[in-house]
């Protein structure tokens, strides 16, 4: 069994579910206290495994694509990474840039910009 990796956010008023349709993941709202997090308002599954310092598993250019997108969003005012191990930690442009520089490090030959 292995870890999977998931997005909380706390949206801004305006803020509407079907505006990420092209993303590709489910965007639902926050059970209360999910995964630790009180002050999350929607969780989302970017169908993939975590990827971190210590568990490079999912496919990260993907989960980048998905963090950078949330972070540029106007009605997003915060948002949270991590797996479902009860593992979030609150992320920005950064700490996505460290990760970023790790998948880099480990898949060189084939890293690209991954975009939506």
């Amino acid at each position: 069994m292995g870890m999977d990796a998931y997005i909380t956010i706390k949206a801004k008023p305006g803020f509407r579910m079907d505006d990420h349709v092209e993303l590709g993941i489910d965007i639902e709202e926050a059970e209360d206290n999910w995964l630790g997090n009180d002050q999350a308002t929607h969780e989302i599954d970017p169908h993939q495994r975590y990827y971190g310092e210590g568990y490079q598993r999912g496919y990260w250019p993907h989960i980048s694509a998905i963090l950078k997108h949330l972070l540029d969003c106007r009605t997003v005012e915060a948002v949270w990474y991590g797996h479902d191990n009860d593992r979030m930690e609150r992320i920005d442009h950064a700490r996505v840039e460290v990760l970023d520089n790790l998948y880099k490090g480990n898949h060189f030959e084939e890293y690209t910009v991954h975009t939506l």
